[in-house]
Parts: structure tokens; C-alpha cells; sequence
């Protein structure tokens, strides 16, 4: 994540970058934000940010200014509009991180989803969107690489868990079967008529 707000900051100049998203695995929003030197992490509930982006913008790039209601969105073809769209960001994120104004890139990847926001960019112009957007498919080559390794960690793990279930599955069947082969010649080395035979058969019963 650090790699990420560095390379956007860099790529725009911009003074603060943040990204906030949710895996749908974990009931959690995540919100990193670097602001010069400063570094911070968050992990929120859903219910505090509960959309990222409105749906016609999630996989956006698009300038924004909110005070003014004012949006530029680079469109798939490349095709750039201005549009007065109302406040794109939801407010919950932009009030309670201070996002007035400022570049905003959609991103998507298996299983995750996010807003990465950049703000004091000077001279925002059409040319940022064109930024953004190379910016957006690093993020997204970054998110799936992560989703990626975590599948892997996953299965290995689960690999892990059913070579020790079976392990411990043999080491139990061959414990039970020496038991067994012992309460064997225990009743063998009993007198024919003594009372313990047929307690230490049935128990032989139950072990095979």
C-alpha cells in the first residue's frame, strides 16, 4: 500500500494520496493515506463507509471539485466531458478524511474493490485523468498479485491442515490397532474360565 500512494503521489505531484477499499472476504474498509512523511492505517467498519463510489464511477477516473459539484471523467474510449454530477465522492469519505477537491481513480480486482484519492494536485487539467488512469491499472495489477498470493497462502494452508488431519488419522488407526493386538494376547494368557474374557473381547469389538 505504501508502494502504491508513493508511486500516485510521485506520478501527480499531488501533497496527500489515500486509498480506501474492502476485500470481500473480510467485513472490514481499509483507508491508507500518506500526507508527506506521514503514514496512516485504518481499518473501519463497513457501516462507517458503506459505498466507496457511487456504481456509474467505480471504475473511473475522473477530476472532482465539491464545492463547485463538478466532475471531469476520462471515459473508456479516452473521451473526456464536463458534467455536473452532484458530490461523486459519498460524503462519508469525503467528510471524514477532507477530500474537497482532487483526482479520483476507481479500481477493481478479483475479489476487492477501492478508491484511490489524490489531492493538491496543481493545475489539475484533462492531462491528470490520462495519469490516473495508467495509475489505476498499476493499482489493479498490484490488488490481483495480492489476491493471488493470498489464494496460494490459502491453499497451502489448507494443504498444511489435511496432511496433519491424516496424520494424525493414521497415527490414531494404528494406536487402535496395536491396542487391539495387545488386549489379544492379554485374553489369550487369560484362564478359559475367568470373567475378564468377555470384558476384553468386547472391548476388542470396539476398537476394530
Amino acid at each position: 500500500v505504501q508502494a502504491i500512494l508513493a508511486l500516485a503521489r510521485s506520478r501527480t505531484g499531488a501533497s496527500r494520496a489515500l486509498i480506501a477499499w474492502c476485500d470481500e472476504d473480510e467485513p472490514w474498509t481499509y483507508v491508507a493515506s500518506r500526507d508527506g512523511d506521514d503514514m496512516a492505517m485504518q481499518r473501519l467498519d463497513p457501516a462507517t463507509l458503506p459505498d466507496l463510489l457511487p456504481a456509474p464511477l467505480a471504475d473511473s477516473v475522473f477530476l472532482f471539485d465539491r464545492a463547485r459539484g463538478r466532475l471531469l471523467v476520462r471515459e473508456p474510449g479516452g473521451r473526456h466531458f464536463r458534467r455536473r454530477f452532484g458530490n461523486a465522492l459519498p460524503s462519508a469519505l469525503a467528510d471524514r478524511f477532507g477530500l474537497d477537491s482532487g483526482l479520483a481513480i476507481g479500481v477493481s480486482a478479483d475479489g476487492m474493490r477501492g478508491v484511490l484519492v489524490l489531492t493538491g494536485i496543481n493545475g489539475m487539467a484533462g492531462d491528470d485523468l490520462v495519469i490516473g488512469e495508467a495509475i489505476g491499472e498499476a493499482v489493479t495489477v498490484v490488488f490481483n498479485r495480492h489476491t493471488a498470493l493470498d489464494n496460494v497462502t490459502r491453499e497451502a494452508a489448507s494443504r498444511a491442515r489435511l496432511a496433519m488431519a491424516r496424520d494424525i488419522h493414521d497415527s490414531v488407526l494404528q494406536l487402535l490397532a496395536g491396542t487391539a493386538f495387545r488386549l489379544e494376547a492379554v485374553r489369550r494368557l487369560l484362564p478359559p474360565a475367568s470373567a475378564a474374557i468377555t470384558p476384553v473381547a468386547d472391548l476388542q469389538e470396539e476398537l476394530v
